[in-house]
């Protein structure tokens, strides 16, 4: 039985923020978990191509008329959870960078409406 999933409209940025956050160590189900959202959230060929996305070291620069573009992003319940935990533990310890706020209402300010 397959789970269902949310769809998420997101930015490029948004994106990127996300594959920053993600936890890069855990146990066996929360790497799983994060692998499903590293594929969902990473970038399609097309995508690449329609963005006008580089990536040059750490930097990542894309079309500026692209920026607000959403693309639907499908996440399912345990990679909800865990986007909303790695936020709330940034915003807990006072580390939540002011370029993700909109990432974090998102995720977690509607959860808790819900």
């Amino acid at each position: 039985m397959a789970l269902e999933k949310t769809v998420v409209e997101l930015r490029i940025a948004d994106r990127i923020q996300l594959l920053n956050a993600l936890p890069r160590q855990g146990n066996v189900g929360m790497m799983k978990t994060v692998r499903d959202l590293k594929e969902s959230l990473e970038f399609t060929e097309e995508e690449l191509e329609k963005f006008g996305l580089k990536f040059e070291g750490t930097q990542v620069q894309w079309t500026p008329a692209m920026s607000e573009e959403t693309v639907p992003i499908a996440i399912g319940p345990r990679g909800l959870a865990l986007v909303s935990e790695t936020l709330e533990g940034l915003e807990k310890e006072n580390k939540l960078p002011l370029d993700m706020l909109g990432v974090y209402e998102l995720f977690c300010e509607e959860a808790a409406e819900e």
